[in-house]
């Protein structure tokens, strides 16, 4: 376990020959559900299951609902200064909420000077609303901006989005510019890039969708 949402593993047996697959006997903790990361299925906690890989593919497993922060794929190592980052939201109705945590990442600091960024999520079938509050404290060297991409993870495209009010639109090529969306097809994910904003404002986001699509095929 990482934390409360995150579960991982590790392949160690050999590859099967004819399948080209390894196995791993995986037991599921708690009351609710969990979304693998490399095949998109959800398994319900307390359940065991014989699970088949590739060797490109790496088992993690978000509990459904979690909100998980992760860094922007321009850096490439955690000792690098960004002010971006991700927030990937596993599959799973009702309310979840994360706190963002941020240091210096150099000092011994950290246990006087932090900064903390609470993140709630609302969402059903129909609707999905995520509401990343004011950063609240400060550190040495802290960016005042910050530039935040939202990726849902198994999910259909939404029938529109919006960013503190005001719809967005998609763009096949997003990501380029802010305040756009875009679908991966092949993760069945929507991703939504937003502007660079002042940390101290609110960002308030709505994503509407089709309630009768069967989310089960998904």
């Amino acid at each position: 376990m990482f934390g409360d949402d995150i579960l991982a593993t590790v392949l160690c047996q050999p590859m099967d020959t004819l399948t080209r697959l390894t196995e791993r006997k995986m037991w599921f903790p708690g009351e609710g559900e969990w979304y693998d990361m490399a095949t998109g299925m959800i398994y319900q906690g307390g359940s065991e299951h014989v699970l088949r890989y590739t060797i490109d593919e790496n088992p993690y497993y978000l509990k459904a609902g979690a909100i998980i922060p992760m860094a922007s794929d321009r850096i490439s190592s955690l000792q690098e200064k960004t002010d971006e980052y991700c927030l990937v939201v596993a599959p799973g109705d009702g309310r979840t909420t994360t706190l963002i945590y941020e240091d210096d990442g150099q000092t011994q600091a950290y246990e006087d000077d932090y900064a903390l960024t609470y993140v709630e999520k609302v969402s059903d079938a129909s609707s999905f609303k995520l509401v990343v509050s004011p950063r609240k404290g400060s550190y040495k060297g802290m960016d005042r901006s910050r530039k935040i991409t939202v990726r849902l993870e198994g999910v259909y495209a939404p029938e529109s989005v919006k960013v503190n009010g005001k719809r967005v639109s998609y763009s096949g090529n997003a990501g380029v510019e802010g305040n756009t969306w875009t679908y991966s097809g092949k993760d069945l994910s929507a991703i939504i890039f937003l502007d660079e904003m002042m940390a101290c404002r609110e960002i308030r986001i709505e994503c509407s969708f089709d309630d009768k699509q069967d989310r089960k095929l998904l």
